[in-house]
């Protein structure tokens, strides 16, 4: 009898245990399922997932205001409705596609905590945003290509952000990785010889003051600290864009492998001669009469940004020294030599003012429009024609800071889509 008590109780006590960790899972499954979805946690903080998106003034995204730039705008995810985001920026807002920010709205993972650091980055392959702490908690909602967006909480806000797949699977608990594809090794970039003296400057050589040296790239070029390629890198700039060549010190009759040029705050740099060709901008007048009222006024226009050449991009930036973006840009200098556009003009407002003209009517002061990047149906982006075949802008579109982008000077038809709309504000 006491034999089978004993059986009993430890049957018993058996049973309850048992019982005890179902209801434990159940409770643990239970509570993971009723995680809210990240994305309804909003506000949320982010950056577009794309170099360029499109602002909206509706749901529909059809009536679109303004065109960003998606490496520098930082979005304040207020509502969803269907396929797109109510977001806040520093200047406006607006409606974004969901697409702009997510790559996959259905991908959904298990909240985890990082066991380390992780890089956190505004898109793939973009900027750094810094590091997110270990124990942070985070969701994955995407995975693309090497990369996972995930949300996660900061400062009271939660975030968009993406991380290196292989990093953030280093970074959980074993049991919640996933096997990571491997990418391919990228190409290693070869360097060109040094040694190999291409020509000289002699037609560069001791030229007056008006007269500035622009060295355009023939395909993406590096700028260094010396004339070495295994100096330090101090930028690159792509294909049929320019930076300004520092010709002092150089003698006629000698042969050069490598060009001295001119970086922001007064820094020089240096870049191989093979790699760009070289043209004469007289900025002086630019072509243009100085006896002509009119010419006089397109020339303000076309030297209003030679001092600040070098200023980085900055989407909705008003500073000529710290940030500008495109259009701000464009109608300060048309404002400064006393052509009237409204204040708060962006690049599609600009390109109805004024007058039509075709591409061959240019005249230096005038202004060159570009569709966006990914539609050949909205403008996106503006410069003033100088001559020559070139244009000063600030520019983007392949980066913010100079040479990749900012105030610069570039051939007119340096990006794609290539120019579409030309307009003649100051009037002759």
């Amino acid at each position: 009898m006491k034999t089978r008590k004993l059986w009993s109780a430890k049957a018993a006590k058996w049973l309850f245990v048992i019982g005890l960790l179902l209801f434990t899972e159940f409770f643990s499954t239970v509570a993971e399922a009723a995680v809210p979805y990240p994305l309804k946690k909003l506000p949320i903080m982010a950056y577009p997932r794309q170099r360029m998106v499109t602002i909206y003034a509706d749901a529909a995204l059809s009536k679109q205001p303004v065109t960003m730039s998606g490496d520098f705008l930082k979005l304040r995810v207020r509502k969803r409705k269907k396929k797109a985001f109510y977001v806040e920026f520093l200047d406006g807002s607006g409606w974004i596609s969901v697409d702009s920010l997510m790559a996959d709205t259905s991908h959904k993972e298990k909240e985890v905590q990082v066991k380390k650091a992780v890089t956190a980055y505004r898109r793939p392959g973009g900027y750094s945003m810094g590091k997110v702490k270990k124990k942070t908690a985070v969701m994955v909602v995407a995975r693309e290509n090497g990369w996972v967006q995930v949300v996660y909480k900061y400062n009271a806000n939660y975030w968009l952000a993406w991380f290196k797949e292989a990093e953030y699977e280093a970074a959980i608990p074993k049991k919640y990785r996933q096997p990571v594809k491997e990418e391919p090794d990228e190409p290693v970039e070869e360097e060109p010889a040094e040694e190999v003296k291409v020509g000289n400057c002699d037609d560069f050589i001791g030229l007056p003051s008006q007269y500035w040296v622009l060295a355009t790239a023939k395909k993406k070029t590096f700028v260094y600290t010396k004339e070495s390629t295994s100096s330090t890198r101090m930028g690159s700039f792509s294909k049929n864009n320019c930076i300004v060549v520092d010709t002092s010190g150089m003698e006629k009759g000698t042969d050069y492998t490598w060009l001295k040029v001119r970086m922001v705050n007064g820094k020089t740099g240096y870049l191989l001669y093979s790699y760009v060709t070289l043209d004469v901008l007289d900025v002086k007048t630019f072509g243009l009469s100085t006896s002509d009222e009119k010419d006089k006024q397109r020339i303000q226009v076309c030297q209003y940004g030679l001092p600040y050449i070098g200023t980085r991009f900055v989407l909705g930036g008003g500073s000529l020294t710290d940030g500008i973006d495109c259009s701000t840009f464009a109608r300060r200098a048309m404002r400064n030599a006393g052509v009237w556009v409204d204040s708060y003009a962006l690049a599609v407002d600009l390109s109805n003012s004024g007058k039509s003209i075709s591409r061959n009517q240019l005249r230096p002061g005038d202004m060159v429009f570009y569709y966006n990047s990914w539609s050949d149906q909205s403008i996106g982006h503006c410069a003033i024609y100088v001559g020559n075949g070139y244009i000063i802008n600030a520019s983007g579109h392949q980066g913010s800071v100079y040479p990749s982008g900012g105030i610069r000077f570039s051939k007119i038809d340096y990006r794609s889509p290539t120019a579409v709309k030309f307009r003649n504000l100051v009037g002759n």
